[in-house]
């Protein structure tokens, strides 16, 4: 953090240093009541008054700059063990928040988030939330600030409650929770504030994806009078289509977007597998070897965080660190060749015709390689369009509808993952040898599913929404009362945390065990009040036996290697084997013709370091076989491999 600072950071660092070492020798045994902001010494009220009332009618620069007077009142304040102290801090830590220092208010509002109920209390949790966010953990920031939502928290800083929010939502690819609680936002604004509320909320939600703001757009279209967004909030959406200018983003070696390299391919349609007339289809003919491109569906509602971990765990197979550890993991001596791979990422919205038009910009491309097919429809349809241009493509999810190969021809896609059905049954298979009285919880539903969530109390479903304020999405009294001792979550991590966050907040001994697909195995490697039995895949959840590469990309992301980065792993690195270096670009139909046929042999036969599999490849089958293990994991503890 120290190194991101301006010239100005030294004297700035010195001075939260002191405010800390006065915590460390001063800090008080806090009761868990309620305390009154109210000062023993007239003075010290009236130097406080005076920096509030500056406060109020400051801009984020103006506030930044209180820092000083500030940090000399909170010093006195503390020595004289005044009961202002807390808020003067609060104010503090917003102001560090204002010039741009996450950490050093984070550490300045420390004692309030763990002293007593209150204003200053409630102040010191939102700067916890927004340095969380700020420091790249927007989940932590959500299970912290979404509490404070309907709070008598100061006018002040509803706005940045409301910014912090949505913005840690939108950095979770959970956009249409960031709409809600922008729609709360704007309905919190009354009066002269209502316009630059309304600015702010534009601003924030210029990030929403396109496909995403068009299904909500046209999901208000049928919806009744009581469930439509507001007004202002479907103007900011249709503003924000009438001028957003989408782009396919290119991930270089190093993971970052390098440049914009063709127009957005995300799409509101959302047919199952609609007939696409694909052999239609005219393109420029190139070919090149270069490329890899990936088709995930980004701005899908539930899906579009699990395709972000696909896409970086696919650019960090090309990426100097992994590509090393991956060398030595295979025993060649010395140092490997750069890989020179360009990851072309193109979102299909998570929808077969968004799919379609995805394949479509990734031959335009030239890729050598195209990867996707995450969700059922997406894989069904990339398969038929590999197939039928004999464009060699790795499926993420084996195809519930496969097409028909003919006889004579190459199959040009091979599949890494197993479909959704396929990981459904193996999960229910080990839930069914532990009990016969289970809940469900199923994934989260595809774009375009309009089907209600179930009515079977044992059934429930991952975009479970609470019916009243303050009550919790999942019926988890009702589960207790009927005393369910095993639930069975078919979602993803995020899923799973959200039953298991929701079960510990019922009183009582009721601890059932959850039952976890491959799809949330990273759960394993987080302690939890909960016994869990993970259902896990090839090397997954990751143990002191993981392999250097894929520590180097747990390290590198902060986090533990889930199902889905294992997928976009396993997939990068058998595109990659089958394009050595070797093959030249080609613009000319035989020499393209040429080039693709033997990728697609090559492909076939492609063998690597494989994460979600016992297997090195695909075999003859086109597919790489699923091997789930079982990973007991008991209340309290987590597999926590001695490498981390």
């Amino acid at each position: 953090m120290l190194r991101t600072l301006s010239s100005a950071a030294p004297r700035a660092i010195l001075l939260v240093s002191g405010l800390l070492a006065a915590d460390a020798a001063c800090r008080r045994a806090y009761d868990e009541r309620p305390i009154a902001a109210l000062s023993s010494a007239p003075e010290l009220e009236a130097r406080f008054d005076s920096i509030r009332a500056r406060w109020i009618v400051a801009d984020s620069k103006g506030r930044a700059g209180l820092r000083p007077e500030l940090a000399a009142l909170v010093i006195e304040l503390d020595k004289r063990d005044d009961g202002l102290e807390p808020l003067a801090r609060a104010y503090l830590a917003l102001s560090w928040l204002d010039a741009g220092v996450p950490a050093a208010a984070e550490a300045v509002a420390r004692p309030l988030v763990d002293g007593p109920a209150g204003v200053p209390n409630d102040l010191g949790t939102l700067v916890k939330g927004a340095a969380a966010r700020r420091l790249g953990h927007p989940r932590e920031a959500i299970d912290l600030l979404r509490p404070l939502i309907g709070k008598l928290i100061d006018g002040f800083a509803r706005p940045l409650l409301y910014e912090e929010i949505c913005e840690s939502f939108l950095d979770e690819g959970r956009f249409e929770e960031a709409i809600a609680y922008a729609e709360g936002w704007l309905r919190s604004a009354g009066g002269a504030e209502k316009k630059d509320v309304r600015a702010a909320v534009a601003r924030v939600l210029a990030r929403v994806p396109d496909a995403v703001a068009m299904r909500v757009l046209e999901a208000d279209a049928v919806a009744p009078p009581e469930a439509k967004h507001s007004p202002d909030m479907t103007m900011i959406l249709t503003e924000r289509l009438e001028n957003g200018a989408g782009g396919t983003d290119t991930v270089g070696a190093d993971g970052g977007s390098v440049s914009e390299v063709g127009p957005q391919v995300a799409t509101s349609d959302a047919a199952p597998t609609p007939p696409i007339p694909i052999a239609t289809v005219i393109l420029p003919v190139r070919f090149d070897p270069r490329t890899i491109a990936l088709i995930v569906p980004i701005s899908s509602i539930g899906w579009g965080a699990n395709a972000s971990a696909i896409v970086r765990a696919a650019a960090a197979v090309a990426s100097p660190a992994l590509a090393a550890a991956m060398h030595a993991d295979a025993g060649i001596a010395g140092t490997p060749n750069p890989l020179e791979h360009r990851l072309a990422v193109l979102d299909s919205g998570g929808s077969a015709l968004g799919a379609a038009r995805a394949f479509d910009a990734a031959e335009r491309e030239g890729a050598g390689v195209v990867i996707g097919g995450l969700l059922d429809a997406e894989s069904n349809v990339l398969a038929a369009l590999a197939q039928q241009r004999r464009i060699p493509t790795v499926l993420l999810r084996r195809p519930s509808a496969p097409p028909i190969v003919p006889s004579g021809e190459k199959q040009s896609w091979i599949s890494v993952g197993p479909s959704l059905d396929e990981e459904t049954k193996a999960t229910l298979a080990i839930a069914q040898g532990a009990s016969t009285d289970v809940v469900i919880v199923e994934p989260w539903p595809v774009p375009g599913d309009t089907s209600p969530p179930p009515i079977d109390p044992k059934r429930a479903r991952c975009d479970a929404q609470p019916k009243l304020a303050g009550a919790t999405a999942f019926p988890v009294a009702a589960w207790q009362a009927k005393k369910i001792p095993v639930i069975v979550v078919l979602g993803d991590a995020r899923c799973a945390r959200k039953v298991a966050d929701e079960i510990v907040t019922i009183k009582g001994p009721w601890r059932p065990t959850l039952i976890l697909a491959p799809s949330a195995l990273e759960l394993a490697h987080v302690p939890l009040p909960l016994p869990r039995t993970i259902v896990g895949a090839g090397l997954l959840p990751a143990d002191d036996g993981a392999p250097s590469a894929l520590r180097v990309l747990w390290k590198d992301q902060g986090g533990p290697v889930g199902f889905f980065g294992g997928l976009g792993h396993d997939a990068a690195a058998l595109a990659a084997a089958a394009l050595p270096g070797d093959l030249l670009p080609a613009t000319e139909l035989s020499a393209l013709q040429k080039a693709r046929a033997t990728t697609t042999t090559r492909l076939m036969a492609s063998k690597a370091e494989l994460w979600t599999s016992a297997s090195n490849g695909p075999g003859s089958s086109g597919s790489v076989p699923l091997v789930t293990r079982v990973r007991p994991v008991p209340a309290g503890s987590a597999v926590s491999p001695s490498w981390l």
